[in-house]
């Protein structure tokens, strides 16, 4: 969970402000793929499998990849 949702208000960051900071995503979609991200590099790097990393996932929308 991410405290600065939390102590927002006594910095005296505004909504916008917050928003701008974490952004709009639901808690559980944004813990869902920072789970499932770093399990895939592992997965791919020390098993050598996985296709998470491929590209953009239709299970994860939210993620974009830039180089």
């Amino acid at each position: 969970m991410l405290i600065l949702p939390l102590i927002a208000p006594l910095l005296g960051m505004s909504p916008a402000d917050l928003e701008e900071e974490v952004g709009t995503i639901p808690r559980h979609r944004a813990q869902a793929f920072q789970h499932a991200y770093p399990r895939a590099f592992f997965d791919l790097h020390l098993r050598d499998r996985g296709r998470l990393l491929d590209g953009p996932s239709p299970d994860f929308p939210e993620v974009d990849y830039a180089r």
